[in-house]
């Protein structure tokens, strides 16, 4: 079984990545997520909120006056 398993290893190939997603990624890592692209806003269980599409972080969300507000959860 050792020897399939190193076989199915040595045929993975990297993935090249963009210099501005390398960028990207590095900035996430030092600094930590912005939240920058948040989804849409969801209601349940009675609360709305919004997600942040990269690290999942919810903030809560006024469905009146399309604002979050309060701090960032998970």
């Amino acid at each position: 079984m050792s020897v399939s398993a190193a076989t199915i290893d040595s045929i993975r190939l990297p993935v090249a990545k963009s210099r501005g997603k390398r960028f990207a990624d590095f900035f996430t890592r030092v600094f930590g997520c912005w939240h920058l692209q948040m989804g849409r806003p969801m209601t349940w269980a009675g609360e709305t909120y919004r997600a942040c599409l990269d690290c999942g972080a919810r903030r809560r969300f006024d469905p009146e006056s399309w604002l979050m507000y309060g701090p960032y959860y998970f």
